[in-house]
């Protein structure tokens, strides 16, 4: 009997001792093990974070290496560093057909602004000197029933000088409409440009009285028109950077003007 109390004594106090030794084993990972697990996992998914962040910014770097060039697209398509009146020619054709305008006479003039001597208030107004005036309308005494006024663009505020290497393009049209509101339709679209027009001046002539006037005259409006375009001279460096307009394809023609006496004649051959 003494021998088999020892015995299960001595059984039982080794598997308690195991118990214990799990126990405690399994207390500890709970306590400090799983813990720590858990915040590796936590920082290595942070690391892989910081990774594609660095890598996101590493790829735009480049893109970024010349802002001033990048912004100078932009600034082109207001002001530009030559000229481009082909450009131009290309809004007025878009302005005279959004608005059922025809463009009769066009004249084109350069010149370089000089910012000593001339600020932007008197920019503004130097348009206004040439065609200064108030609406006139010529009664009867002087035998004309045609009424002319010339409007004006107000003076702006701004009084800071000119920045050197301003060009001024000054384009003078005559055109013809039908109505008043595609005169406004043919201005609006012109102040609304991406590239900056400034409107000078308009002076326009009214239609006669209608007991005067014949059906092809209450049909018509002309109105002569200055417009002023900006470029700016000596950074040919940026020349690489001009807006770009994709031209329409010719014709392929060897006469450009179309001859329909000469189709009759190869019509009537065939």
């Amino acid at each position: 009997m003494i021998n088999f109390d020892w015995t299960s004594r001595r059984a039982f106090l080794l598997y308690g001792g195991v118990l214990v030794v799990i126990l405690l084993f399994v207390f500890a990972y709970l306590t400090f093990i799983a813990p720590m697990n858990a915040k590796l996992e936590t920082v290595q998914k942070q690391l892989e974070m910081e990774k594609k962040l660095l890598s996101a910014v590493e790829k735009k770097q480049p893109e970024e290496i010349n802002p001033d060039i990048q912004s100078s697209r932009g600034l082109q398509q207001r002001v530009p560093v030559a000229p481009l009146s082909d450009q131009l020619l290309l809004s007025f054709e878009r302005a005279e057909v959004l608005s059922d305008t025809t463009i009769l006479t066009m004249t084109f003039g350069d010149e370089t602004l000089d910012p000593e001597n001339l600020s932007v208030i008197e920019l503004e107004a130097e348009g206004e000197q040439e065609q200064q005036g108030q609406q006139s309308i010529e009664d009867g005494e002087t035998g004309s029933n045609d009424e002319t006024e010339n409007i004006d663009p107000a003076q702006p505020e701004d009084k800071s000088s000119l920045p050197q290497g301003i060009n001024r393009i000054k384009v003078n049209m005559s055109v013809r409409t039908s109505s008043y509101e595609n005169m406004h339709a043919f201005i609006s679209t012109l102040e609304n440009n991406e590239r900056i027009l400034k409107v000078d001046n308009i002076s326009f002539s009214g239609k006669h009285e209608l007991d005067e006037m014949s059906e092809d005259d209450k049909k018509e409006l002309l109105f002569t028109i200055q417009i002023s375009a900006f470029y700016v001279t000596g950074l040919d460096e940026l020349k690489d950077e001009l807006p770009y307009v994709q031209y329409p394809e010719g014709a392929d023609k060897e006469n450009p003007f179309y001859q329909e006496e000469e189709n009759e004649e190869k019509n009537d051959q065939q």
